[in-house]
């Protein structure tokens, strides 16, 4: 109950924007239970919020050891990845979380982008224009890295679409 609790005031504290607090409470809920998953992925969360990639990839790399079939825990264990520049460890991870929710778009978006790094154009092609199909407002950067494939496989005039329909969606870009 005391680790629920500090959970909820986690929770509470991340919705502030009081980052650095929720993670202490966090980090608390986890001494005194520390097979609450539902913790170390929030911990990871916040992390990642606050571009602490590392700690944000141990505390989701403890959350999958304790749920392996559960899905955010992967799908942000993979951004975290990505953003470590660990590419094939995060489309590891990132074909894990797909294969567990494929109407994720951010799943498929995310893929994707491991896929261009990885310079594996076919599948990320594929993962992207899945991830535009499913939409939302997070997969607007899908058509930059779309365009980046047309690029990569001398389809300009793709690309050039694909650019354009990123710049009408992203005019600040």
């Amino acid at each position: 109950d005391s680790a629920r609790d500090l959970y909820k005031q986690a929770v509470e504290a991340a919705q502030a924007g009081e980052r650095k607090q929720a993670i202490e409470l966090l980090k608390e809920a986890v001494g005194i239970y520390p097979n609450f998953m539902t913790a170390l992925n929030e911990l990871g969360v916040q992390y990642i919020a606050l571009k602490q990639f590392k700690d944000a990839a141990e505390s989701l790399r403890a959350a999958i050891k304790i749920g392996p079939e559960a899905f955010h825990p992967r799908l942000k264990y993979g951004i975290a990845l990505l953003q470590l520049k660990d590419y094939k460890a995060a489309a590891a991870e990132l074909q894990i979380a797909v294969q567990k929710d494929s109407s994720s778009a951010v799943a498929n978006y995310q893929f994707g982008r491991a896929l261009v790094n990885l310079g594996n154009y076919d599948p990320a092609e594929r993962f992207l224009k899945q991830a535009i199909s499913i939409g939302g407002p997070d997969i607007i950067e899908a058509h930059r890295y779309l365009a980046a494939v047309y690029i990569e496989k001398q389809n300009s005039q793709m690309a050039a679409t694909e650019l354009e329909t990123y710049l009408k969606l992203a005019p600040v870009a």
